[in-house]
């Protein structure tokens, strides 16, 4: 039906985004339109994680990156007012596993201030975010990009939320 054929989109632009000998503007405009897909209905980004499941479980941790930077874009496009809190505390806990893989720590981080951020974001959710923010990362040995991106996901953890914890 119409889900499958909408993972199948996915999946080929998921593919150009992640080739390894994708042009950029090829790989630019992938991305663009998982987006899009994702603005225009929440449902798409529950499509979008099986087109990602060989990315997201390669081997190869360039591939692993690309396919955590296209779900963190793609949540970070969405309405997640729009996503059933279930499902965002399936995408909590997969941000926050990667923050022990090295390659997709920017995209973790990224996609979990999305969600931290989030309208419905629940304090235990909140919570878990926190403690692996401090509890799996060494922020001080980041790379400067990714230190300011964990500064601005504690940020988002404590705005609003910190009472709470």
């Amino acid at each position: 039906g119409r889900g499958r054929a909408g993972v199948m989109a996915l999946s080929g632009l998921v593919d150009v985004y992640c080739a390894p000998d994708a042009a950029p503007d090829d790989r630019d405009r992938a991305l663009r339109d998982i987006q899009a897909s994702v603005r225009a209905s929440s449902a798409a980004l529950l499509r979008l994680v099986p087109a990602l499941e060989s990315q997201l479980t390669s081997m190869d941790g360039h591939v692993r990156r690309r396919g955590a930077e296209v779900l963190s874009a793609a949540v970070r496009a969405a309405d997640l007012a729009a996503v059933e809190p279930q499902a965002s505390r399936h995408f909590v806990k997969f941000f926050c596993d990667r923050l022990d893989d090295l390659p997709c720590i920017p995209a973790a981080l990224e996609g979990l201030e999305a969600l931290v951020r989030a309208p419905r974001a629940g304090v235990d959710e909140v919570r878990q975010v926190s403690a692996a923010l401090f509890g799996r990362l060494h922020v001080p040995a980041l790379a400067r990009e990714d230190r300011l991106a964990a500064y601005r996901l504690a940020t988002a953890v404590v705005d609003g939320r910190g009472a709470l914890l």
